[in-house]
């Protein structure tokens, strides 16, 4: 068995051909200048406790069970890390969710519009947040609801109009990192 320099060298070497993958040109080069960011000892690997903080770097925001369902499909023999072309592998696959995809947002949106007013009140939005799923307390909900009502309500009704915001949160920037 090598050693980590000699897979380093392999991996280098080995590079992966930009073709090889279904993305699109502006998400590739996100995804790797990402892995180089985390690849902090340039071995052309990172460790496995680190995909969580990397995957949100590139706008996911994946659950534990999430981390724990990648990694039982993508290290199957326990090597605790990855190499570039897997975390590439991961990001086309169907474990890497694009949550921002329109009809995603407005169906999590609806399920919390029982009238159907294409609305949500400020402070369920709030509860929300901070109730459900991968939960934003303090100051990250905060900040998502300066961001919501400056957007969608700006004068300031106590609801949001969700159709809105979504198309708001679709025109973020792809390179920019949320954490």
């Amino acid at each position: 068995m090598g050693s980590l320099g000699d897979r380093r060298f392999a991996l280098m070497s080995a590079e992966p051909n930009d073709g090889d993958y279904q993305l699109t040109p502006d998400q590739l080069a996100a995804f790797k200048e990402a892995f180089e960011i985390f690849d902090k000892q340039k071995l052309g690997v990172i460790s496995y406790t680190e995909l969580p903080a990397l995957l949100r770097s590139v706008g996911q925001n994946p659950t534990e069970a999430d981390i724990e369902t990648i990694v039982e499909e993508w290290d199957p023999n326990g090597n605790q890390h990855f190499d570039l072309d897997t975390f590439l592998r991961i990001c086309e696959s169907d474990s890497f969710k694009d949550p921002m995809k329109e009809e995603v947002l407005m169906e999590a949106f609806r399920a919390f519009d029982p009238d159907g007013r294409g609305v949500l009140k400020v402070e369920e939005l709030r509860r929300i947040l901070q109730v459900l799923g991968e939960r934003l307390d303090g100051e990250a909900a905060d900040v998502f609801i300066d961001f919501a009502v400056a957007k969608c309500d700006p004068d300031k009704t106590g609801e949001i109009n969700y159709e809105v915001l979504t198309q708001e949160l679709l025109e973020r920037d792809p390179k920019v990192a949320y954490a």
